[in-house]
């Protein structure tokens, strides 16, 4: 019998780590009951061998379920996050119930 990531590890997760963001789909109305974990991680780039770029990149972990069917992520909506606006530009699903959402600061 299959276990269902979702409901007995993602659940628990975000009840106990994630915090209300404010999230609005392209043209529609913002989302209430969203909950995220948001990580703005540095990351390296690199340009050759001699030269790099150190960056942040800005994501937001959440689970699938807290949100409507038909108002599934995508790229182009809106989130707020701690009075911060990013449009999201990625999104990285696992395929469990959980996505990571790629930002942008706006």
């Amino acid at each position: 019998m299959p276990v269902d990531l979702d409901a007995t590890v993602l659940a628990a997760g975000q009840g106990a780590f994630a915090a209300a963001v404010v999230y609005t789909p392209k043209g529609g109305a913002a989302l209430t009951g969203i909950r995220g974990n948001f990580v703005n991680a540095a990351i390296e780039l690199e340009f050759g061998e001699e030269s790099g770029h150190r960056a942040r990149q800005p994501t937001l972990g959440v689970r699938l379920a807290e949100f409507p069917a038909a108002q599934q992520p995508k790229r182009g909506d809106a989130v707020q996050v701690a009075g911060t606006s990013y449009q999201v530009t990625d999104i990285d699903a696992d395929g469990e119930g959980h996505a990571w959402l790629i930002l942008h600061l706006v």
